[in-house]
């Protein structure tokens, strides 16, 4: 506990704070999401997923609402375990989602920055498939 007398920091916790590697590679990052405009991207695909999943509360009694922004979703479901199965079989087509939120009743849709648009095209065809069979 004397070390905690020093003043400032606990220096004992900053094993990795500003590493230069770590450091390098955030900042390769930060270069790579603004040279591609990745979050221009993000708002021009999730426009196409808010397009696809606008619908779904009122096709489905189990989809409860649709919530979302550039490349992250949620579809909220009337159950934990619908989200669950939805997830399991979502991830037998191939495709990974991740049952979430504060209850366990949302499915959360979060692709990467850099997915192409016939991958996700393909991934909402393969939802769709899913919402509509549950």
């Amino acid at each position: 506990m004397a070390a905690w007398d020093r003043g400032g920091e606990a220096l004992h916790t900053a094993t990795h704070l500003a590493n230069p590697p770590a450091c390098a590679a955030a900042l390769a990052v930060l270069d790579l999401l603004a040279e591609n405009d990745l979050p221009g991207r993000a708002r021009r695909l999730g426009q196409t997923v808010g397009r696809r999943l606008h619908g779904w509360p009122e096709r489905s009694p189990r989809v409860r609402a649709v919530r979302g922004r550039g490349l992250l979703w949620g579809i909220e479901l009337d159950r934990p375990e619908t989200a669950k199965g939805l997830a399991e079989s979502l991830l037998q087509r191939g495709v990974l989602a991740l049952a979430g939120g504060a209850d366990g009743t949302v499915l959360q849709i979060v692709p990467p920055l850099t997915i192409t648009e016939a991958q996700l095209t393909a991934g909402l065809d393969l939802l769709d498939a899913a919402l509509a069979a549950l």
